[in-house]
Parts: structure tokens; C-alpha cells; sequence
């Protein structure tokens, strides 16, 4: 939250998640003050944490953020073309 109060997050368009989208990995008013456009979460199938925790998923739906898991999708690819748009595969 240091670095939230101190506001040296920016506004970004994509974010992968920490820690496998675990209850800890991102804090609400990081993630407020990130307001990602997409985010990545990089976990393994049916993984025994239980990750990415329910928490987590409500507070992405919360800011609106369209998410990427690889549990569900496999590998994900960002590109991002010569005209500055993302695009995730």
C-alpha cells in the first residue's frame, strides 16, 4: 500500500497477477489504482492451493478487468501491433 499512498502506480493495460491470483496477490486499492484493461493470471489446472482464490476473482470483477487464467485457456499471448492495440490469444 506504500507505494499507492505515495501514487507511483499508474493506469496500465495489462497486468499479470502475483502469486497465482492467491487471496494475497493484489491488494484492492492496487488494483483500483492500476485499473488494469486485462489481466493475466498464470496458475496450473486444478493446482492443490486452490488458487486463484474467490477473493481475488471478486475484487478483478470489481474494477472490471477482462481476465486471462492458463488453468482454464492454456498459454495465453499477448501482441500488441504497430497501431498500439492489445491483443490476447
Amino acid at each position: 500500500l506504500g507505494l499507492v499512498k505515495k501514487g507511483v502506480i499508474p493506469d496500465v493495460d495489462l497486468l499479470k497477477l502475483g502469486h497465482h491470483g492467491s487471496y494475497t496477490s493484489s491488494h484492492k486499492d492496487f488494483l483500483k489504482t492500476a485499473k488494469p484493461e486485462v489481466t493475466l493470471i498464470s496458475l496450473g489446472k486444478d493446482n492443490e492451493y486452490g488458487y486463484p482464490h474467490q477473493v481475488t476473482l471478486n475484487k478483478l470483477e470489481e474494477i472490471k478487468t477482462k481476465v486471462y487464467r492458463t488453468d482454464l485457456r492454456g498459454n495465453v499471448t499477448v501482441t500488441v501491433g504497430e497501431d498500439g492495440k492489445m491483443k490476447v490469444k
